[in-house]
């Protein structure tokens, strides 16, 4: 028996939107605002933000993630469930 809980993490469990975080760390942050201030359509923003993706790795990606702090109470609600679970 399965049980699962889905959380959207920017803004819900993070402070923030994980994407600006990462644009600043690898400097892109004034393209990323150009892209998402455009009048190009969600899913061609998304594929020009992909790209600037591309070559990172999942090691770079969690140590930039790893510094965006969690939301108040966040880490109560997870710790919950858990213990709910139990």
């Amino acid at each position: 028996k399965y049980k699962m809980v889905i959380f959207d993490m920017d803004g819900t469990l993070i402070k923030g939107r994980t994407i600006f975080k990462v644009a600043e760390e690898k400097g892109f942050k004034k393209e990323l605002m150009e892209i998402i201030e455009s009048k190009r359509e969600a899913c061609e923003k998304t594929i020009e933000i992909a790209r600037f993706l591309k070559c990172m790795t999942v090691e770079e990606f969690l140590e930039i993630f790893k510094k965006i702090p969690l939301q108040k109470n966040a880490d109560y609600i997870i710790r919950k469930l858990k213990k709910m679970n139990s």
